[in-house]
């Protein structure tokens, strides 16, 4: 499983309480190889993760939200791999068309680096001489966008409006002048619209604020930002984000 997916971007990481001598010890005595995946030790996330039996695991998407946790055996996790890896592809503004002929280097390299109209220029300029190639390479950017759209649209579903436009707009800047943006302005148009979404927008707005607090390591901030919200977002749609989001990072700071 690892060899399969580390390369798509699956990022692994074993913690124990345990310290590194002892672990050493044990993988030798028993002859199991080190793992290529890294081991942190000494760890103190058994409290913050609430971790009440091991082996216990925890899969995260590529904003750090928990999407799974049970017993690291099963395949239901390994089952959502290929749709969590692929969010995560998408997550940026960039676009990785894979393989191409060598002629469409240049619609490769401008796709990687998230300017997307210039990826479609240089690649209609080799439309006399390999118009199926160009009209796939148009194809798979459309999906692409298309997915990203549909990425947007069900994070305002999940009552997080602020996080759906931020993303959105990224990736409207990314396809500018494709004609794919269309669909993306018009979705943010409608966020910004609904009367239902507007009042969860600025909670929206501090949660995000509050994360990147944490991120940053001001957890006393962050903690009586958090606070707040979740008194403030009661009885609200969004009362289910700060129970599954938030106050996970409340007891995992607090921890």
């Amino acid at each position: 499983m690892w060899q399969e997916y580390a390369p798509q971007g699956l990022v692994l990481l074993s913690l124990t309480d345990e310290s590194e001598k002892v672990v050493a010890g044990a993988l030798e005595r028993y002859k199991i190889d080190m793992p290529e995946f890294p081991i942190g030790f000494a760890s103190r996330s058994k409290n913050a993760y609430g971790v009440s039996g091991i082996p216990s695991a925890f899969l995260l998407n590529y904003d750090g939200e928990i999407v799974w946790q049970g017993p690291p055996g099963g395949n239901e996790w390994v089952r959502m791999l290929p749709g969590l890896l692929q969010e995560a592809k998408d997550a940026g503004p960039n676009w990785d068309p894979g393989a191409r002929p060598d002629d469409f280097s240049k619609a490769v390299a401008f796709a990687k680096d998230g300017k997307m109209r210039n990826a479609v220029s240089a690649a209609e300029r080799l439309r006399k001489s390999d118009a199926a190639n160009v009209d796939q390479f148009i194809a798979d950017m459309k999906d692409c966008a298309n997915r990203r759209l549909a990425q947007g649209v069900n994070m305002a579903n999940a009552h997080k409006p602020q996080q759906a436009i931020n993303y959105l707009e990224r990736q409207i800047d990314s396809f500018k002048g494709t004609g794919f943006e269309s669909e993306m302005l018009a979705e943010v148009k409608r966020i910004k619209s609904d009367s239902k979404l507007k009042a969860l927008i600025s909670l929206d707005k501090k949660r995000l604020a509050a994360i990147d607090n944490l991120r940053k390591g001001n957890r006393e901030k962050a903690i009586k930002s958090l606070k707040s919200i979740k008194k403030k977002a009661k009885g609200t749609p969004f009362e289910d984000v700060m129970d599954t989001w938030i106050a996970f990072l409340v007891k995992q700071v607090e921890g």
